[in-house]
Parts: C-alpha cells; sequence; structure tokens
C-alpha cells in the first residue's frame, strides 16, 4: 500500500520480472477491497507465470490503432451531418475513407 502526503492511499504490488523491479497500480484503497485486490494479484502471478509482462499486457489493452479511432471519429462526424443530402454525403464519406485515411495512416506507421 501506498501512501502520499496528501493522505490518498493506493493499492500497489511489487513484483521482480527480469531482473527488474516494477510496481504495479492496483487501484485507490477506498474503491477497491482487500479481497478484489488478492484476485488482482493472483490474475498478476498467472500472467508472470506465462511469462507475460502484465504492464506491457495493461499498455496493450489500452491502446487502441490510430486507423481504428480515426475511422469511429470520421463515421462520427457523417452521422452528426444527418441534414446534409445524399449526394453530398456520399461524396464526403468517399473522399474520407479513399483519401484522407489511407494518407493519415501512411504517417501512423
Amino acid at each position: 500500500m501506498l501512501f502520499n502526503p496528501d493522505g490518498n492511499r493506493y493499492w500497489q504490488w511489487k513484483n521482480r520480472l527480469v531482473q527488474k523491479e516494477k510496481v504495479l497500480a492496483l487501484g485507490i484503497y477506498s474503491d477497491i477491497t482487500a479481497a478484489m485486490v488478492r484476485a488482482k494479484v493472483l490474475q498478476v502471478k498467472q500472467l508472470i507465470d506465462q511469462d507475460i509482462d502484465p504492464s506491457i499486457r495493461r499498455k496493450q489493452k489500452k491502446s487502441v490503432t490510430f486507423d481504428n479511432t480515426l475511422a469511429f471519429i470520421s463515421d462520427e462526424w457523417m452521422k452528426a451531418r444527418a441534414k446534409w443530402s445524399k449526394g453530398h454525403a456520399n461524396k464526403t464519406r468517399q473522399i474520407i475513407t479513399a483519401d484522407a485515411l489511407p494518407s493519415i495512416d501512411k504517417w501512423a506507421d
């Protein structure tokens, strides 16, 4: 458990993976019970037994590919423009999918 000078308390778990000490944040003390922390630690130990770094696994789960995010945003943007005529909406969608997304995809690599 980590006690900050400002009075906040956090659940943390220190482990050693590949000769390097790592600290994994498990949550805020008041939000998570000790039983929930034990269950999380058990899951982390299972990942370590499979030679999977829990911090890298957490980052992979949080990350979303740039292309999927941009495609999602462009779809939401098009839905918000329902007042457009069909021809204008189709032409705009075609420009986005044929020109904009592939061009920006190249930058992501």
